[in-house]
């Protein structure tokens, strides 16, 4: 049986003032990575959400999950999933009316917003070319955490299935911190004591 593992990704709350992932009326939203004031990443941020990014240089982040390619890398925790295993990716949506910085209204919430399911796994050491699928080599060389040819120390890249992984059209609504919510409902595990963590702080 597959694990479900649930991760927060995105530009988070203390981000707010310099980054925010906005989310439409019809539900649809931007994924906004989280941003590295100062350090230049391996790749910009999208043009779909630079509107949504202010006061720092649009190189200044860490675009994980890659969501055209499927990839996703970490260097903290993460360590027990195997291939097969589902990542349930959730993030802070803020309200947008519009489509610019100007037109958040303020609201926010905790919302699921894609999944990936491993196919492949990439140790430290690794590169691209160790891969046994040779269709996942291109997606592979992408993910960020390949900008020096192989996974650093302590690193670990999942490359996601084609058919089971994709970053969803609409966000869901987590109903996080709401007795009797989705998350209540659904998560089972102390996982859920992370989660009600990163909303304590929030």
């Amino acid at each position: 049986m597959s694990t479900i593992y649930l991760i927060n990704v995105g530009a988070n709350w203390g981000h707010k003032s310099i980054a925010r992932s906005p989310i439409f009326r019809n539900g649809t939203f931007v994924y906004v990575s989280f941003p590295h004031p100062g350090r230049r990443g391996a790749r910009s941020y999208p043009k779909e959400a630079r509107a949504f990014v202010r006061g720092i240089d649009v190189r200044d982040t860490h675009c994980d999950p890659d969501w055209d390619n499927l990839t996703y890398g970490t260097n903290i925790g993460l360590k027990h999933v195997i291939e097969h295993d589902i990542l349930l990716y959730w993030a802070l949506l803020w309200d947008n009316t519009g489509d610019s910085w100007e037109e958040f209204t303020g609201d926010w919430g905790w919302y699921l917003i894609g999944a990936l399911r491993v196919r492949e796994i990439f140790e430290p050491g690794m590169s691209p070319e160790d891969s046994r699928y040779p269709a996942h080599v291109h997606r592979t060389r992408r993910n960020v955490h390949f900008a020096d040819g192989c996974v650093p120390r302590g690193n670990r890249v999942f490359i996601g299935s084609l058919r089971f992984s994709r970053r969803f059209r609409k966000a869901v609504y987590f109903e996080a911190g709401e007795p009797g919510g989705l998350m209540f409902r659904t998560v089972r595990t102390e996982t859920r004591f992370d989660l009600l963590k990163n909303i304590d702080e929030a």
